[in-house]
């Protein structure tokens, strides 16, 4: 009877040694999978599961360099950066640029006008007409400044002033091609055919490979061909 009750307490200890092995078991891989998961944390993305260490960019600011052999303190070295930029197209930075020469030196007449064309190409007529204005009180002599203010009278539809401004860019220099191409467009506008023609013309003697000017002509003349009203005298 001793003998049965030492083998069932020999087999009871066994069985408690295997149950406390198992339980440490389970506990080292739950020990390992955290760990693993933990690891894995940096490399989770929300998609994409290809970075790794190697490819992961870090997450640092950057801010954009400025532009080389600039002199940033020069409002006439930012007015030509910003008319750069402006003849790339990019408007809003040649604003940005323009805006900063002008915070530099409030009187410089050439930055206003360029920003006046910057404006005037995304179509903020009304901010272009102000600094365009503003131009002219400063040197009343920047030719091209009168010329866009005629252009922008011309797309708001105030054709008189648009032919007054288009005069004075025109007496300022006979010889501003678009000058003439945009009293030629108002005059066609106001159906002054005769007139129109004659503008276009003008410019295209300047400026043979004028695109603007040379539809302008065909236009012009079909319609004083199909009009029968005879041209009126220029405002």
């Amino acid at each position: 009877m001793s003998r049965r009750k030492g083998r069932g307490a020999i087999k009871d200890s066994n069985l408690a040694a295997i149950v406390v092995a198992i339980i440490g078991l389970i506990g080292t891989l739950i020990t390992v999978y955290f760990n693993y998961r933990a690891a894995l944390k940096p490399y989770e993305t929300t998609g994409d599961t290809t970075q790794t260490l190697e490819t992961q960019p870090p997450t640092v600011e950057t801010k954009e360099p400025d532009e080389p052999g600039i002199d940033y303190s020069s409002p006439e070295e930012l007015t030509q950066l910003g008319w750069g930029y402006y003849k790339s197209e990019d408007y809003d930075k040649a604003i940005e640029y323009l805006s900063k020469a002008i915070q530099l030196d409030p009187e410089y007449g050439e930055a206003y006008y360029r920003l006046g064309w910057s404006y005037y190409k995304i179509r903020l007529y009304n901010k272009a007409r102000e600094n365009l204005e503003k131009a002219v009180e400063l040197d009343p002599k920047l030719v091209d400044a009168y010329n866009g203010l005629g252009w922008v009278y011309y797309k708001t539809g105030e054709y008189q002033l648009a032919v007054h401004e288009f005069n004075i860019a025109i007496s300022l220099d006979p010889a501003w091609s678009d000058a003439y191409n945009g009293r030629g467009w108002t005059y066609y506008n106001l159906e002054m055919y005769d007139f129109a023609i004659n503008d276009f013309m003008k410019a295209l003697e300047l400026r043979p490979d004028f695109g603007d000017a040379s539809v302008g002509l065909q236009r012009a003349t079909t319609a004083r061909d199909a009009s029968s009203t005879p041209t009126p005298s220029p405002p």
